[in-house]
Order: C-alpha cells, then sequence, then structure tokens
C-alpha cells in the first residue's frame, strides 16, 4: 500500500477530506497529493497529519532484543 493511500484511508477513517487536510497543513491539494505521490513527506510531516487528524504518529527503529529508538 501507498504511503497516498494510506493517507486517504486516515483521511476516510476520521471523517476528513484531503482537500480539508491540506488546507489544515497551510497547503493546496495538489501541493499534497504531489507530496503523498512522490513519497517526500518528513517525520516532521507525519507528526503534523497526526495532529491534524487527532491521531498519534509514532517512529522508531526496533533492535533485535526488542530495544525502541525513537525518531
Amino acid at each position: 500500500m501507498t504511503l497516498k493511500q494510506q493517507i486517504k484511508i486516515l483521511c476516510i477513517q476520521k471523517n476528513i477530506t484531503m482537500a480539508l487536510l491540506a488546507e489544515k497543513l497551510g497547503t493546496s491539494p495538489q501541493n499534497l497529493s504531489q507530496r503523498l505521490a512522490k513519497e517526500s513527506l518528513t517525520i516532521k510531516d507525519f507528526k503534523r497529519i497526526a495532529k491534524e487528524l487527532d491521531i498519534e504518529y509514532e517512529s522508531a527503529f526496533i533492535l533485535e532484543d526488542g530495544t525502541r529508538i525513537s525518531l
């Protein structure tokens, strides 16, 4: 599943349009769509998307022994 598909699913589950998400992020729907298609988002972008969707975003490396290194 692509990043764009994942964000669309999140928007559907949170009952928000991609256009409204783009507006909340301070960008145009076209720009958001292009960045999602190119998968050029940063961890900071993911955290902002999560904040605007009122959900959590977690990013970490997990070692073999279970140790987590969060980004």
